[in-house]
């Protein structure tokens, strides 16, 4: 899974005002969206990430990241669909295979109640 990692809030809202001349760059709503889950803001990354999907839909790395969130969330299920769809799009992503072992492991664990 991802680092948890911090950047100040004035750094956030700069870059969140770059949409007006990057708003139609898929990466940017992949960045964007990584910015705020660090933050704590779930559901702003998630828009953020559909944005990106939407502007690259055969872009394996932001159903990583949504699948990232989802594990996040708990919801074990939706993120191994998610990482095997991003392997489906790119069977060389390292941090799928890695992150769909450990939501499997995480699964695993939740159906045997450890």
């Amino acid at each position: 899974m991802l680092e948890e990692r911090q950047m100040d809030f004035a750094t956030l809202r700069e870059f969140s005002e770059l949409a007006v001349d990057l708003d139609g760059i898929a990466d940017y709503h992949l960045i964007l969206g990584e910015l705020l889950r660090m933050h704590g803001e779930p559901g702003l990354a998630r828009t953020e990430f559909q944005k990106a999907t939407l502007l690259d839909p055969e872009n394996a790395r932001t159903l990583v990241f949504i699948a990232n969130l989802a594990l996040e969330e708990g919801n074990t299920k939706r993120s191994i669909q998610f990482f095997d769809q991003a392997l489906e799009l790119d069977g060389q992503n390292a941090f799928a295979y890695h992150n769909l072992s450990v939501a499997f492991d995480l699964s695993r664990r939740f159906q045997e109640g450890d």
